[in-house]
């Protein structure tokens, strides 16, 4: 259908559904497609199969359906322009504008071009809610693949649902930015061939609020694999329920950066599995719930500050065989505070294996670790006892009789109290106590550089020898 054919249909009112075929060629569809989906009585343009060519950014108003065949592809030229500032492939512009299926590719535009130079996939504009994204590849995009562009201001945030949205070779992939109520169900992203660089493969950010990612999957390259930044303001309910990330070098799969120092509130993750050569997970001020979900890394977790509740989790730190540096399978900082229950801490290989790991963790007593803790020491011996106190010149001592032979003095541990027992005088100075074993079944301690008279003090004790 030609331009012309298509405008006096929709004077007409004759138009629900417009049809348009590929051209075959490398000419630029996009005034013929933007005129279909202005005309007023088009619900749907639906393209069939082949390569459509794009040289600016397609806008679906509100309201409206792009429909692509399985086999269509609307493709960026090498021409593709930033027109009023757009630099997307598709431009979702009011609310419940959608696209369905078919594949964007936006043909590595801009690559190597900087920041400044970089185009979208699809994007929901700021202020349209209730838009979708389904059964889509995204590819080839030098900015963000699936991009929800809201701004600090806050005044309308774009929302969008995402079905079965694929993503590959985007910087990266999946950005609610600003947006609230956003949600992901069976999308999934892998790094492509490599050109361009991903830095992420889900990135909510700009306090974003109430954002669901239901099992959404990535593996590949990239310095994180979620990386959530509260910058601006903080971010609030982001949900990961069934997800699984993989990075395959280097990076931190589920990291929540520190940011503008603004919190991570309301942080959900529900099973899945994160799994990456280095770190498994980097929290920096997050407040939440981690359930059922499984770690793994040459780092493990790390936490720095916030709370957060782990329930039913594991978590792997696996370092070189012979390296340098610890397994520890959780690290808290930062004056965070980290509630295990249940669940699983390994640490292999490295310099030491830590599964209970380091700073302020309150462990359950059903966490399995391994290696597991060492046994705690059976006592052999234990007497609890009262002695006096015998001034010595300008020193003091107390004899403690014990009711069983010592047998090996590196086993033996002695806890005491030097106490006043009367109204007297106090002494000044610093204590400088010790002991040592006088004989079998005899103890002395030594208090040097201070008299106290046994009217004055007495000691009580405990002397313990392990096995």
């Amino acid at each position: 259908m030609n331009i012309e054919s298509l405008e006096s249909a929709a004077n007409n009112g004759s138009v629900s559904t417009v049809f348009l075929q590929a051209s075959g060629d490398d000419s630029d569809r996009c005034v013929e497609m933007q005129a279909a989906l202005d005309a007023p009585t088009t619900g749907v343009l639906y393209l069939d199969s082949g390569v459509f060519w794009i040289g600016r950014t397609i806008n679906v108003p509100a309201g409206k359906t792009l429909s692509l065949d399985p086999g269509a592809t609307i493709k960026a030229l090498d021409t593709f322009a930033i027109i009023d500032g757009k630099n997307h492939g598709v431009l979702l512009t009011g609310d419940r504008a959608a696209i369905i299926g078919g594949t964007i590719d936006m043909n590595k535009r801009g690559l190597g071009g900087g920041i400044n130079n970089r185009y979208n996939g699809i994007t929901v504009l700021n202020g349209a809610q209730k838009c979708i994204r389904r059964d889509i590849l995204v590819r080839n995009c030098t900015g963000y693949g699936v991009y929800d562009s809201g701004d600090e201001s806050f005044s309308r945030p774009p929302s969008s649902s995402n079905y079965n949205v694929r993503t590959e070779n985007c910087e990266i992939h999946f950005e609610p930015q600003g947006a609230d109520g956003t949600c992901y169900i069976d999308c999934a992203a892998s790094d492509g061939d490599g050109d361009v660089s991903v830095a992420s493969y889900f990135h909510p950010l700009v306090g974003s609020k109430n954002i669901t990612a239901i099992r959404m999957k990535a593996k590949g390259k990239a310095p994180a694999g979620v990386e959530m930044t509260p910058n601006i303001a903080a971010l609030e309910n982001i949900t990961l329920a069934f997800c699984d990330f993989e990075l395959t070098t280097g990076g931190v799969v589920l990291v929540s950066t520190a940011g503008q120092n603004f919190p991570n509130l309301g942080f959900k993750v529900i099973g899945g599995s994160y799994i990456g050569a280095s770190g498994s997970a980097g929290l920096n001020n997050t407040f939440g719930i981690i359930s059922a979900a499984s770690f793994r890394g040459a780092g493990g977790i790390t936490q720095t500050g916030g709370e957060i509740f782990y329930e039913g989790c594991s978590s792997t730190s696996a370092q070189p065989n012979g390296g340098s540096s610890a397994a520890i399978a959780i690290v808290v900082n930062g004056g965070g505070v980290a509630n295990w229950n249940g669940g699983s801490l390994l640490a292999t290989g490295g310099s030491a294996q830590l599964p209970r790991g380091q700073g302020l963790i309150r462990l359950s007593g059903n966490v399995k670790t391994t290696p597991a803790s060492p046994a705690a020491p059976v006592i052999r011996y234990e007497q609890y006892g009262r002695a006096t106190m015998v001034a010595d010149g300008g020193n003091s001592f107390a004899n403690l009789f014990l009711s069983f032979t010592q047998t090996d003095p590196t086993k033996l541990h002695l806890d005491y109290s030097i106490r006043r027992i009367s109204d007297g005088y106090q002494p000044t100075g610093e204590l400088k106590i010790h002991w040592r074993i006088m004989g079998g079944g005899y103890l002395r301690l030594y208090v040097t550089g201070m008299n106290l008279a046994g009217a004055d003090y007495n000691v009580t004790f405990r002397v313990v020898e392990y096995e």
